[in-house]
This record gives C-alpha cells, structure tokens and sequence, in this order.
C-alpha cells in the first residue's frame, strides 16, 4: 500500500513557539489517517518544541533531516 502524502509542506521556519506547535497540530488535524505532512522548521528551540509536543500527542516521526541552510525537514503522519 502506498503512503498518501499531503501535497504541499508545512513550512514554519520563522514561526516562533508555540505558534509553530498550534499550527502544526491543526494541519495534521485535518488530514486523513494515515496522511503523511511534510514539516519544515527552524534547528534548535523551535525543533525541540515540536519534537517534544509531536511525542506527547502520540505522532510518529517517520524521517527527519538537516538542511545546508540550518532547517530541518520532518515527515510525520497523520492520526
């Protein structure tokens, strides 16, 4: 079975705390089980936050990446 795969990324780099969190948990919110997100956010703090919040609420974190340019790329999936 093919992963469904929400078409465009969440992209929060610049959003600060909790902001990025909110929104973050509101998109998934509307998306088919199953669906995965794409999530871009800044390195450090805001990372950690939505790493932290991501566990807590049971989210799965199927890959994650750095970027030359100091952000990271999620891929979570939708509950």
């Amino acid at each position: 079975m093919a992963e469904d795969i929400s078409q465009e990324p969440l992209d929060l780099r610049g959003v600060p705390c909790p902001q990025n969190v909110s929104r973050l948990l509101l998109k998934l919110g509307g998306l088919d089980q199953g669906t995965v997100l794409e999530v871009l956010l800044d390195s450090g703090e805001p990372y950690d936050n939505v790493m932290e919040s991501l566990s807590v609420e049971g989210i799965e974190v199927v890959e994650m990446s750095e970027k030359k340019s100091g952000f990271k790329k999620l891929r979570v999936i939708a509950k």
